[in-house]
């Protein structure tokens, strides 16, 4: 079940009214992978708590491919909320590191979004488009897969090469290796598509300094903070993914 068909409230500290408050669905403005908070406004509340109404029954298809495949390659019939949980999380851990024995960034660039016009350029390129209600996008995986990364490590980060969108800590040892890695992957996709990526973890510096590249985690990545004043200790961890 999609958190835009469950959610029901969430509580927040509104740093602008400088009070708690209540944001309602239509506040929210959930879309794929975007809300509010990191869209219209990014940095302006931090929430405390969210209340779900989760619904029994079955789930309707079509899913995501990856869980498409895997009912086919499984035999799958439970599509309970719980059934659909057990497939996930058995497709995550055949793709992602175990977070606990190797540190990764998660899905660490977002989705290239398209205006109609460029939809319709990059179909006739045969790039593959999936149109929904949120807009049209093009997975940055693909694009990082494309761009022949998978697989190559880059200053000590390596491009997962079962989820391009993975980048696992082999050898970094700093910011500036992540940052480096960063650099050359969005290079690398531009050179070839076109399209500049957005990293999608959200960067939290101290009120002092000015923003600057970086992640949500330097623990999580086990990276070294970088001297800039940057806050790493209030933020997420990146070793793990939803």
């Amino acid at each position: 079940q999609e958190l835009s068909q469950t959610f029901v409230s969430a509580e927040a500290y509104d740093t602008v009214a400088r009070d708690f408050v209540t944001l309602t669905p239509n506040e929210m403005k959930f879309g794929y992978r975007r809300s509010a908070l990191n869209t219209t406004a990014a940095g302006r509340y931090f929430v405390t708590s969210v209340t779900l109404q989760l619904h029994p029954g079955q789930m309707e298809r079509p899913f995501y491919n990856s869980v498409e495949n895997y009912i086919a390659d499984n035999g799958i019939t439970d599509f309970s909320p719980m059934g659909v949980r057990r497939m996930v999380s058995a497709i995550r851990a055949d793709k992602l590191p175990d977070p606990a024995v190797k540190a990764s960034s998660g899905s660490f660039f977002k989705n290239v979004y398209l205006s109609d016009w460029d939809a319709q350029k990059a179909e006739e390129h045969r790039y593959p488009v999936h149109r929904g209600r949120d807009g049209n996008k093009i997975n940055a995986g693909w694009l990082i897969e494309q761009a022949g990364l998978s697989g190559k490590l880059l200053h000590g980060m390596r491009v997962n090469e079962k989820a391009a969108l993975n980048l696992i800590n082999e050898s970094a040892g700093t910011y500036a290796n992540l940052a480096a890695a960063r650099a050359e992957i969005k290079s690398a996709v531009y050179d070839k598509f076109g399209y500049w990526l957005e990293q999608e973890p959200v960067e939290i510096v101290d009120s002092k300094d000015k923003m600057a590249p970086g992640v949500k985690s330097y623990e999580g990545l086990g990276l070294a903070a970088p001297t800039n004043g940057m806050s790493s200790g209030t933020s997420m961890n990146l070793g793990r993914r939803r």
